[in-house]
């Protein structure tokens, strides 16, 4: 067996010979099979129907677009990528995952002890002021939604026709789990919320998270005509957030039983958003996560999160279909409406060397 394996290239017009030995070149090879293979998969899912969920979820292997793990989710790197047109392998910036709406001290001062990016990605302005607090010296910018940069999954004229199909559709998100927390809630009493405000609509769909999904959560809602379920994929997913935006987009309105990232989404894309009171109960699904879970300090991160809640059920929590003042406001805090970015601003944001 051959130890080295000769290829020839050309560099500035000449012919030059390199001995790649052999298991670099391997490496390379499987890894640019793996890539391909991953995005042929994923962009094969891209036409299949927003409720045909046990289709976009069938199980793949995960393969990391991007060397920086949060980058991977949701597909926000490669949107942004793709936004500015940089189709470099490594990042030079970081993304948070979604809007954050709780803010914790005591992770967020630990988060960049080793290596930080280039530049730090979020959503609002107010959510950038809290990070510099801790690391004045970081490329910390806030870049508004970060679905204003995604296209939709479907062209024009699919999106019509779907549409036209749904007639007056109300989207409902129900609270959803995470990796490392379950969330569970009482199913009849939601079904019976949602149908009560759903009365006026002829489609009510329900996006449910991956996780969920997996776990049977959609089953109480399965059977019933009126009801679709559709989802926005798996986590590793590189068009969730393209498949996200048109399950919104083929929306009227929007409500949940849980405050997150698809509130500011909603009405960055006109669509009113209420939210269903309900009581939540958090479990922990990850025993590595256990131990430094509860070694936080509880009390304060309870005040924080049920301040958190208050104001979000307080400004959502209405018996009409409307977009007030008080929820862009709301919302501009936190996702950064007015914080959206040109790609000649996003290029120069990322190309910044750290300090």
């Amino acid at each position: 067996m051959l130890k080295n394996i000769i290829s020839v290239y050309k560099k500035q017009g000449w012919s030059v010979l390199v001995l790649l030995p052999t298991k670099v070149f391997m490496k390379f090879f499987f890894f640019k099979t793996a890539h391909q293979r991953f995005f042929k998969k994923m962009d094969n899912r891209k036409a299949l129907a927003l409720d045909d969920y046990n289709k976009i979820l069938k199980p793949f292997n995960s393969y990391f677009l991007d060397p920086i793990q949060q980058n991977n989710y949701y597909g926000n790197a490669k949107t942004i990528k793709d936004f500015i047109k940089d189709k470099q392998s490594n990042s030079h910036f970081e993304i948070e995952h979604g809007a954050v709406l709780v803010f914790n001290e005591e992770v967020t001062k630990n988060q960049f002890n080793t290596d930080p990016p280039n530049a730090y990605l979020v959503m609002g302005a107010k959510r950038e002021d809290f990070y510099k607090k801790f690391f004045p010296k970081m490329n910390i910018k806030a870049i508004g939604p970060y679905i204003h940069y995604s296209p939709l999954i479907y062209d024009n004229e699919t999106v019509k026709k779907k549409k036209e199909a749904l007639g007056r559709n109300l989207l409902i998100f129900p609270s959803h789990s995470t990796i490392t927390f379950d969330y569970n809630y009482e199913t009849k009493q939601l079904k019976d919320e949602v149908d009560r405000i759903g009365e006026d609509f002829d489609t009510i769909s329900l996006c449910f998270y991956w996780k969920d999904i997996l776990s049977g959560k959609h089953n109480a809602f399965v059977g019933d005509s009126r009801y679709q379920i559709v989802t926005a994929g798996h986590i590793y997913d590189p068009h969730f957030l393209s498949r996200l935006k048109t399950i919104i987009y083929l929306s009227d309105c929007t409500a949940s039983n849980a405050i997150g990232t698809h509130i500011g989404y909603s009405l960055y894309l006109n669509k009113p958003h209420r939210f269903i009171s309900q009581n939540i109960e958090t479990k922990i699904s990850q025993k590595n996560w256990k131990a430094e879970y509860l070694t936080l300090n509880k009390s304060d991160w309870d005040i924080r999160l049920e301040k958190s809640n208050h104001l979000f059920k307080k400004t959502f929590e209405l018996d009409q279909w409307k977009i007030t003042k008080d929820q862009l406001d709301l919302c501009n805090e936190y996702w950064g409406f007015d914080q959206i970015k040109s790609p000649d601003q996003l290029r120069k944001i990322i190309s910044q060397q750290k300090q």
